[in-house]
């Protein structure tokens, strides 16, 4: 029978708990402790979450500690949930208490250490400081966040232990105290670094969480506008300007490579890195309090829209109110006719700022409920996928679902791959990576002005590969016999 459990301090992590509860109770064999604490005893030991505790551990904390703040506290589930709505943060918090590992599917995902040993971490300081006030220190799970490397306290560099972690895993109970020296010599991390550290952990202290219609595209939407990224209501994004700009933000605050981004759309998505979403906050110069009072960005352009209508009179025409705005005359227009209604328009948010629960994968029952209610207009919106661009475009599953991710609210990524009835249409309709290669190649050179093009200029625009090329050029050679004669005609003159 447990009767013993030790004081837990600030952020502590279970693993440093448990390591301080086996020497308090001198238990001298792990297997014998996880016995006793480890509803499976076989198990490694985790360092970032919790092993699912034994009968007589779970009853012991029941009765003594909030459950709820015992596993938000002391695993990774406050900084991999950091930018959660309410809704979302519940059920993986019920999840993790609960050991079903689906609780993962709502989370950041972890990053990858792929040859690289990996230790835990500690503050020189903090230790320091932990040892006059409890006359011992602890593994502080602040500091094992794997892409954070200053203290969020004191801003300075970690320290790498001699406790080693293989994935995420242990195989000894080792306490801090024990395995930190008193060694407090130290180095001060970047301005950068220090400046996203203070801004998690505040962030993490507040224990909010974003309300459940927000996303983190809602949260970047306002700034995105006010610093010209986007032009509100025709979605343009001006791309290249952004990634230019954060890409100086991250080399003049000396920040590692690891939080570039090469994608806009890739910050909109609520599973993206927590430590790269907060280098963009402090890059669009957000305010921890503006992230969750902040409104929709449907909202925000109901509220422009009837402002636009409020202040149309003959003085301040069309064209006058569309730059000052900075949106399109022909939306103006039909905001004033009344022909604009925000909830139509494909919102880059539908594209990119889903919340985490769309990328959890759904049931069977949703699969099939979807699966009929998409079938029978498969035809059409197979028409509307090739009439959106107007360049070739090449039916597969998966470029098929991206589409109608962006026009239909209740598909997710990778939906249509198990619709059966829906899945099993596209395919007898996708053509052969050969023919695309051809329809593409004859797209360019028919594009073309003068009568002849350079097989290599040529290879340049259409972006394939040398040995798919010469493939491709045997088939157009039988296939269009004039377009491929324009291209050996302009070779034999050069």
């Amino acid at each position: 029978m447990l009767n013993y459990f030790p004081k837990i301090y600030d952020y502590e992590l279970f693993y440093s708990i448990y390591s301080r509860l086996k020497q308090d109770i001198n238990v001298q064999s792990n297997q014998s402790f996880k016995e006793i604490v480890f509803k499976r005893p076989n198990e490694y030991i985790e360092i970032f979450y919790i092993n699912e505790p034994s009968d007589v551990l779970r009853s012991f904390i029941s009765k003594n500690y909030i459950i709820n703040d015992l596993y938000y506290n002391h695993t990774m589930f406050f900084y991999w949930s950091v930018f959660l709505n309410e809704s979302d943060k519940e059920n993986a918090l019920r999840k993790l208490i609960s050991n079903d590992k689906s609780f993962l599917e709502y989370l950041s995902p972890r990053p990858k250490h792929k040859h690289q040993k990996i230790f835990l971490k500690y503050c020189p300081l903090c230790a320091k400081e932990n040892r006059e006030q409890y006359h011992e220190t602890y593994w502080n799970a602040f500091h094992q966040i794997p892409e954070i490397n200053v203290c969020v306290i004191h801003g300075c560099k970690l320290k790498d232990s001699s406790v080693h972690v293989n994935n995420s895993r242990i195989i000894n109970f080792l306490t801090a105290e024990n395995c930190i020296n008193d060694d407090y010599s130290y180095d001060m991390g970047t301005i950068g670094e220090i400046k996203a550290a203070k801004y998690l952990y505040q962030l993490v202290v507040r224990k909010q969480s974003l309300k459940n219609s927000i996303t983190m595209f809602d949260v970047f939407y306002r700034k995105l506008i006010q610093k010209k990224y986007i032009n509100q209501l025709s979605w343009l994004q001006h791309k290249s300007v952004f990634l230019d700009n954060f890409k100086q933000y991250l080399s003049d605050n000396n920040i590692n490579e690891a939080c570039q981004i090469k994608a806009m759309s890739s910050i909109f998505l609520n599973k993206a890195n927590p430590l790269r979403t907060i280098h963009i906050l402090l890059f669009l110069d957000i305010q921890i309090s503006d992230i969750f009072v902040c409104k929709t960005a449907k909202q925000i352009d109901s509220e422009l829209i009837e402002r636009i209508r409020s202040e149309y009179t003959k003085d301040n025409g069309i064209n006058k109110l569309a730059k000052q705005y900075h949106i399109l005359p022909c939306n103006v227009s039909k905001i004033i006719n009344g022909q604009y209604e925000v909830e139509k328009q494909k919102l880059i948010s539908q594209n990119y700022a889903h919340s985490s629960s769309r990328n959890i994968p759904p049931k069977g029952k949703r699969y099939s409920e979807l699966d009929k209610k998409y079938y029978p207009k498969i035809e059409y919106y197979i028409d509307l996928y090739f009439k959106d661009s107007d360049k070739v475009r090449r039916l597969t599953v998966g470029g098929f679902n991206a589409f109608m991710q962006q026009i239909c609210q209740d598909i997710r990524r990778n939906d249509f791959y198990y619709m059966p009835q829906c899945y099993k249409y596209i395919k007898t309709k996708e053509k052969p990576i050969e023919d695309y290669w051809v329809d593409k190649i004859k797209y360019i050179v028919d594009q073309i002005d003068s009568n002849y093009i350079s097989y290599s200029e040529l290879k340049g625009t259409v972006h394939i590969i040398e040995k798919n090329m010469i493939k491709a050029m045997d088939i157009l050679q039988y296939r269009y016999p004039e377009t491929y004669l324009k291209i050996q005609k302009n070779n034999k003159k050069a």
